[in-house]
Order: C-alpha cells, then sequence, then structure tokens
C-alpha cells in the first residue's frame, strides 16, 4: 500500500514512512427507515452513502530518533495544512496505490492526527504515528486525467447587421461542433469544462440531458474554467463568475455517464477559433488495483 499527500509519500518497502497497517475503510448509509404502522418491520426510503474513514497506522524507516521524528513531523505538517483545514467546501485528493504503479485518488479532508513518542524504538529510528483521512466523495478516481477539445464551427454566412456603417459586420452563430469523450469506469464522473475566447454566450450540450451554458463574452486570450468537481466558475485570472452561468445550470448533475458520450459546441464566434476543453478522470465506486 502507498498513499501521497501533497509532497509526502508512504508506504511500500523502501520509504521514509511505511504504513504499518491500514483497516479497509467502512462506508457510512444514511436513511430515513420509518417503523411500519401496525405491523412488523420498517418501510425503507432513499439510502444515501456518506463519508468513509481512511484510517493509517504509519511507521517510521530511519536509523535514529532525529531522523525518525524529522519525518514523522513533515507528515504532520502537511496533514495539519492550515491552506487545506481552513478552505471551506474544497476536498483535497488522496493519492493511492496497492502496488505502487497504477494510481488512484479519492477527495475527502485530512481528519485526527496522533504523533509519535521518544520510546525506544524510536530511538532507533522506529517512530510511530496514526491519522485518518475522510472521504468526501464516494468516488474512487483516476490519477490519470483525461483531456479533449471541441473546436468552433464558425457560422457559414451571417446578415447584414443593421443599421449598416462601416465596417459592416457579419452575424450569425455557429453549428454545434460535436465531440466524443469515455469514462472507463462503472459510475459517472464529473466533467470540468474550459471555454476558450473569443467567444459569446457558449454552451456546451450533452446527450444525457444537461447542458452547461454562460451568458456573456470571452475575450480573446482569456477563458472561463468551470470544475464541477471544486463546484468553481472562474476566469482565467481566477476571479469568480458562478453569477454568469445560466439559471439551469446545476453543476452536481455536469457528469459523464459510463462509456462513450457525445458533448456539442455552440455559441457566437466569427473568428472560428474559440474551443472548449473537457477534462476528467474515470471513476469505480470500490477501490482500484
Amino acid at each position: 500500500m502507498y498513499i501521497k499527500l501533497s509532497t509526502i509519500e508512504a508506504g511500500g518497502n523502501t520509504n521514509p514512512i511505511l504504513i504499518e497497517n491500514f483497516p479497509a475503510p467502512s462506508t457510512e448509509l444514511r436513511t430515513n427507515y420509518v417503523d411500519a404502522p401496525n405491523r412488523d418491520g420498517q418501510l425503507v426510503g432513499r439510502d444515501f452513502l456518506g463519508s468513509s474513514t481512511w484510517g493509517f497506522d504509519f511507521v517510521t524507516n530511519k536509523s535514529n530518533l532525529q531522523e525518525a521524528f524529522s519525518e514523522i513531523g513533515k507528515l504532520e505538517h502537511v496533514w495539519k495544512d492550515s491552506k487545506n483545514r481552513l478552505n471551506s467546501n474544497v476536498a483535497i485528493p488522496l493519492r493511492y496505490s496497492l502496488d505502487g504503479t497504477n494510481w488512484f485518488r479519492i477527495y475527502g479532508r485530512c481528519g485526527q492526527f496522533t504523533g509519535s513518542t521518544p520510546d525506544v524504538l524510536a530511538t532507533l529510528g522506529v517512530a510511530r504515528a496514526t491519522a485518518d483521512f475522510v472521504q468526501t466523495r464516494v468516488e474512487h478516481f483516476s490519477d490519470t486525467e483525461h483531456l479533449n477539445t471541441i473546436t468552433y464551427v464558425p457560422p457559414v454566412q451571417g446578415g447584414l447587421t443593421a443599421p449598416l456603417t462601416s465596417p459592416l459586420t457579419s452575424s450569425g452563430t455557429g453549428e454545434e461542433r460535436g465531440g466524443f469523450v469515455t469514462n472507463g469506469g462503472n459510475v459517472p464522473t464529473p466533467l470540468s469544462i474550459r471555454f476558450y475566447g473569443p467567444i459569446s454566450n457558449p454552451v456546451l450540450r450533452s446527450e444525457a440531458g444537461w447542458e452547461v451554458s454562460y451568458r456573456g463574452s470571452i475575450a480573446t486570450g482569456d477563458y472561463v474554467d468551470i470544475n464541477p468537481l471544486m463546484g468553481t466558475v472562474k476566469r482565467k485570472n481566477g476571479s469568480s463568475v458562478a453569477g454568469n452561468l445560466g439559471t439551469k445550470v446545476r453543476l452536481s448533475k455536469v457528469n459523464l455517464p459510463v462509456g462513450q458520450s457525445t458533448l456539442y459546441l455552440s455559441g457566437t464566434d466569427s473568428t472560428g477559433l474559440s474551443k472548449v476543453e473537457l477534462r476528467w478522470r474515470d471513476a469505480w465506486s470500490s477501490m482500484q488495483y
């Protein structure tokens, strides 16, 4: 078992920090069952998966107390990082691998951390610590992110815009351009969308029934990044423009179903230089090997 959190890698047989024990995580279940009136049993409702707690027992692989405590200190630092703790509504990735070759990731927040004591083993370089990671999204994602680009199709022709002034301009909306994407997992996965200018009122439509529309213009050299996993809508400069999304857009529904999907880009762009970049990770319902 290997894990990576920020700059720290633990696990295997040769890392400075090894994983001595890793109990199987248990997923909470939220129910709204009620007792059946006038008979045995209960009436069931909808069941929702909750969080899962990943518990790790760490041990250092060093030669003296100073080195052992140094490694535990590095681990504790990233586990308690204030940039993550104090950032509301943002899950962070914990990467894992069962063989050190194929890597996957879950999203959540760091939990409780218990550090080491300077006992006899620690003086020999074998210091122990325990830590929890709370998985808040139920999916397991591929560590490899896929990328696909759909370019804009400019209008073949457009009418003259009245009143006629110099220079004359043409108007028109390009045809929809389609692109294929594939989720190789076994559960739906969030799709990140990046509209590149120059384009006005871009729309990305899915055959699955949802669409993401942006109201306004995106200039040449600028882009708008829509990230359903993090719940953010930002321009290139980092400013939030979530208020510019179409009123019917629900980021929680911007998912790729299992298998191949077709997505379509439309909008207004007289240059034909705009595009949309699509990013996603395959997703599964269980730990992967």
